[in-house]
């Protein structure tokens, strides 16, 4: 077994950063923008690494209140087994629009609403 296989893929949360960066650059203006973690990385810890106008952009919302968000993200880490809880299953009005690859491993998910 390899340490890759031993391991979280993105326990760090790194992936995060790159996340909201394409948000930000796919919805221009000033609008804010609703996104919700669907995993148990706290987003906004990479929030705070962006440049001031864009975080005032970004609302962060908790695993409970996903049905607010327009895009629901997730690195795939979870602190209860998903088989057992419904803490993390996904509102039926979202759709999967981007998976994040490296070496054929998930790193993260991105989900947006569809009316």
């Amino acid at each position: 077994e390899s340490v890759k296989e031993k391991l979280d893929v993105d326990y760090t949360g790194l992936s995060g950063i790159s996340f909201l960066k394409e948000i930000i650059k796919k919805e221009p203006g000033t609008h804010k923008i609703n996104i919700a973690v669907n995993s148990w990385y706290p987003l906004w810890r990479m929030k705070e690494l962006l440049e001031k106008k864009d975080r005032e952009r970004l609302v962060i919302y908790a695993t409970d209140k996903k049905s607010e968000a327009d895009y629901i993200f997730s690195n795939r880490i979870y602190d209860v087994d998903k088989k057992y809880h419904k803490k993390y299953d996904l509102p039926i009005n979202f759709k999967k629009i981007k998976e994040f690859k490296v070496d054929k491993t998930i790193i993260y998910e991105v989900y947006a609403k569809v009316d």
